[in-house]
């Protein structure tokens, strides 16, 4: 398929850009994610947790292996929602974006 071809010469591209570059280069599924180097998903949680204080309750969503950081970060108590059938550390899972909007909305009692 051309648009995989052209991904993986744009991700092999941004790797050897990232041997001079302070940044990180994530392959995802049907996703190329560029970030700072040491930024996570999982740090960016932390730090969003941090300054919600303890009342408040964190959810989470993701499709793919790049998300399992920012689950595995979240506070005790959070929600952590996996779309899909891959193997995950959320504890809760559904099939489809749809059935996330479908959960959300359940959940914020609309």
């Amino acid at each position: 398929e051309f648009g995989f071809r052209q991904a993986m010469e744009l991700a092999s591209r941004l790797e050897q850009a990232a041997v001079i570059l302070p940044i990180t280069v994530v392959l995802g599924d049907k996703v190329i994610e560029v970030r700072p180097r040491g930024c996570t998903k999982g740090a960016a949680v932390v730090r969003v947790a941090s300054g919600v204080g303890k009342k408040a309750l964190c959810v989470s969503a993701g499709d793919d292996q790049t998300d399992e950081e920012m689950f595995e970060a979240l506070p005790a108590g959070s929600i952590a929602l996996h779309v899909g059938a891959q193997p995950s550390r959320a504890s809760l899972r559904v099939g489809t974006v749809s059935e996330v909007r479908s959960f959300l909305a359940a959940l914020a009692g609309t």
